[in-house]
């Protein structure tokens, strides 16, 4: 017993203490930009509340994460994965439906949210799997079991459908294989299909809005009915093959050494990457469309999908260097802006707080990932590493995105800005994310 207790007691005296007051920090910055985009709408009082108790449940399982080795969460990986992967199904059959996505388990005081729990086992099962196959990792066939088990999980959340959560994975993805070592051709067959996946549906979109008579002509009519019908998609599959193949041929004649087995590999992914468009495509509703291409330009739709741009941008724009005031918000005060306290919480920041203040916020984030960044780097062995790196990808994908979004230079994907926006599983989640981190970083000196 004793000897539990000091070996607890090293452990607090190694972890890293800047990691978890940003944590803090953060969190209770949030809290209060909760309370202030909620006070005069909503019912601030339950927001603030729920909001806390998450943050405490999120600092219990961050204690949990600490005291626990890594290397347990590794060696149990793939058991956190079967598990996380079942939540989904169970969520699927049983879960509650909000705004039109079933992903949520009604626990009676919060709505526990499995996706935000599951991209964690996720990152623990990919580490643990690279790190044991670090020295066949940039040989296509070793990358068949990660790439398989991303999809059951990404399949299953689209299934919701929640496409904001399904997106997070594969950044994760990408980088933790690079790290590992995977060769760059192979990532880039991988971007290549999230690209044709994600693009046609929203191409599709954007064209059908934006120029209409594209539509009326042969060719981009044609195009245009590949991207929902499947004969049409075959088609130009067929006739896609056709030229990259003739163009294999082309450049062999011409005596380049271009293996045959490229324009394989093209063709398969343009193949799997079209028919996954399906997937996506369905997934998506019709204002979630419409919210990831109004980026480009709000005025497409000033009333619908992008009023939410236009009157963030209005908000953090309005706070000019000082901001004016907590609590004193116009736009959040005034319900400008719906949602304010969740995916838009930035804008109350920048409204309230102003340049000054938001980029104290934004320091402390930078400060935040700094220290994740020391975590991979101090890490003792390549699954800490890798798991550290994995927690980092995700942290940054968040942050980066949620404040494109904010500004008006990424779609708006409904990705929470972690610690901050209102949501008791991403709050639990990040502590418990943050709990991982601790747990490498304490025993960076344990061999």
């Amino acid at each position: 017993m004793k000897s539990a207790e000091r070996r607890f007691d090293s452990v607090l005296a190694n972890i890293d203490w800047t990691l978890i007051v940003c944590a803090a920090v953060l969190s209770v910055a949030g809290i209060v930009m909760i309370y202030s985009a909620t006070m005069r709408t909503g019912s601030p009082v339950t927001f603030v509340g729920r909001q806390f108790f998450a943050m405490l449940i999120g600092m219990l399982l961050c204690a949990l994460m600490i005291w626990m080795n890594y290397k347990m969460l590794a060696d149990f990986a793939p058991h956190f994965y079967v598990l996380g992967t079942l939540m989904l199904v169970a969520v699927l059959l049983f879960g509650t439906q909000i705004r039109g996505t079933r992903g949520w388990f009604n626990l009676g005081f919060f709505n526990f949210q499995p996706v935000e729990v599951t991209k964690l086992f996720f990152i623990t099962i990919l580490a643990a799997y690279l790190s044991a196959n670090w020295k066949n990792i940039f040989r296509l066939g070793s990358l068949v079991v990660p790439a398989a088990a991303l999809a059951v999980q990404v399949v299953l959340i689209l299934a919701q459908p929640d496409f904001s959560s399904a997106i997070v994975y594969f950044p994760i993805f990408i980088f933790m294989i690079y790290f590992a070592g995977a060769g760059v051709i192979h990532i880039a067959h991988i971007v290549l299909f999230g690209a044709i996946s994600v693009g046609i549906p929203l191409a599709a979109t954007y064209i059908k809005i934006k120029h209409p008579d594209v539509i009326k002509s042969l060719v981009g009519g044609f195009l245009y009915r590949a991207s929902y019908d499947i004969n049409t998609a075959l088609a130009a599959l067929l006739a896609a093959a056709s030229a990259i193949f003739f163009m294999w041929w082309i450049i062999h004649k011409l005596r380049f050494r271009v293996p045959l087995i490229f324009a394989i590999s093209l063709v398969t992914v343009l193949a799997a990457g079209t028919f996954s468009s399906f997937v996506v495509s369905r997934s998506l509703k019709e204002y979630q469309r419409r919210r990831l291409i109004v980026f480009v330009d709000p005025k497409i739709d000033p009333l619908g999908s992008g009023y939410n741009i236009i009157q963030s941008q209005i908000a953090v724009g309005s706070g000019r260097i000082f901001g004016k005031g907590v609590f004193a918000g116009s736009q959040s005060g005034l319900g400008f802006l719906p949602e304010q306290h969740t995916d838009f919480v930035f804008s109350v920041i920048g409204e309230e707080t102003g340049f000054l203040g938001s980029a104290a916020f934004l320091g402390v984030y930078f400060l935040f990932m700094w220290r994740v960044l020391a975590v991979i780097r101090d890490a003792r062995d390549r699954t800490g590493s890798l798991m550290a790196a994995g927690i980092g990808v995700m942290f940054i994908f968040y942050f980066v995105t949620n404040i494109a979004m904010t500004l008006g230079l990424a779609p708006v994907t409904g990705l929470p800005l972690p610690f901050v926006s209102y949501g008791g599983s991403s709050m639990a989640s990040a502590w418990m994310a943050v709990g991982i981190l601790e747990s490498i970083h304490a025993r960076r000196f344990t061999y």
